[in-house]
């Protein structure tokens, strides 16, 4: 990752917590674990119109995440492209 999107990948994970609460993070990926309430589409929408202002080109995808011992979650998962 160059210094330019190493620091934006920083910015984004700071409005991903503010948004969210919690994040996961691999390589240059962020992993966003959604609860099922009412606030998750709209917490979808202010990541999604911040993105689209504020990164020139991103991936984002509604992803399932599992483990042993453990059930699926929907999660929501950002890679910034450089």
């Amino acid at each position: 990752m160059t210094t330019q999107t190493n620091k934006q990948f920083k910015t984004v994970q700071n409005k991903c917590i503010d948004i969210f609460g919690k994040i996961y993070t691999n390589n240059n990926s962020i992993f966003i674990p959604l609860m099922d309430d009412k606030t998750k589409t709209n917490n979808i929408k202010k990541l999604k119109d911040y993105l689209n202002n504020n990164v020139d080109l991103y991936e984002l995808s509604i992803v399932f995440l599992g483990g042993i011992k453990q059930e699926y979650k929907t999660a929501v998962k950002i890679k910034l492209i450089e």
